[in-house]
């Protein structure tokens, strides 16, 4: 899902889950992934048992601008 939406409109898009259950009936794995213009370039370790879990990213803004620049639908 986060691949498409960056790989039509370009850009770079982090998703955070936080880690946990509410009530018993929805449990959430604390998973984050990173998209850059289409690609998953980071995905952490989901259901992890430490308290907090780092997971460090690097962000390319010049190959998002070329990426955005390059797509036909901003040149409107």
């Amino acid at each position: 899902m986060f691949e498409e939406f960056t790989e039509r409109h370009g850009g770079a898009y982090i998703h955070a889950n936080v880690k946990g259950s509410v009530g018993g009936r929805t449990s959430y794995d604390g998973l984050c992934c990173f998209t850059e213009n289409g690609r998953l370039k980071e995905l952490s370790q989901p259901f992890h048992l430490g308290d907090v879990q780092v997971t460090p990213v690097t962000i390319n803004l010049n190959s998002v601008r070329t990426f955005r620049i390059n797509n036909k639908s901003f040149q409107k």
